[in-house]
C-alpha cells in the first residue's frame, strides 16, 4: 500500500498545431521547431 503511487503511466502525447506531428506537452516540436506558436529554432531541410 505504500507504493501505490509508483505505478507506470503512459506518457501523454499531443499534436503540434503547426505541422500535426505528435509531441510531448510543454516541449518544442521536433518536426517544425515551434513552441507556443513561436518559431524557436529553424530546422534545416533535407537536401535530396
Amino acid at each position: 500500500m505504500r507504493r501505490a503511487h509508483d505505478a507506470l503511466r503512459r506518457p501523454s502525447v499531443g499534436f503540434c498545431p503547426e505541422c500535426g506531428e505528435p509531441k510531448m506537452p510543454h516541449l518544442l516540436c521536433g518536426g517544425c521547431g515551434v513552441y507556443k506558436g513561436r518559431s524557436v529554432i529553424r530546422l534545416e531541410e533535407e537536401i535530396s
